[in-house]
């Protein structure tokens, strides 16, 4: 399973448009001046831009992962359950203990 953080630079306007109707689903693509997809772990990639920065560049990546304004919350969309999780974490353990014996043998 991996992480993907999805961020899109839009206008001031755009941004006060889709936060008077109060959530995203009035948002298109087309009104995204950029875009940037990053896959694997944003919190690693967060924390090497952040690496070895002033206080004015921290704060800025903080606002860029970590925003205090969001426009329709968090969209998990088809996330999975906790027992998934349960039964992946089960599974995933259960390959290790395998692995473990065997090198052990």
């Amino acid at each position: 399973m991996s992480q993907t953080a999805s961020l899109y630079r839009i206008s001031q306007s755009t941004f006060n448009m889709l936060n008077e109707l109060g959530d995203a689903s009035g948002f298109n693509l087309s009104m995204a001046k950029s875009s940037a997809l990053f896959q694997g772990s944003s919190m690693g990639l967060e924390f090497i831009l952040s690496k070895d920065k002033g206080s004015i560049a921290t704060n800025l990546i903080n606002q860029i992962f970590n925003p205090e304004q969001m426009l329709g919350g968090d969209d998990y969309g088809d996330s999975i359950t906790q027992d998934e999780m349960q039964f992946y974490d089960n599974y995933e353990n259960g390959k290790n203990n395998a692995l473990r014996r065997q090198r052990n043998n």
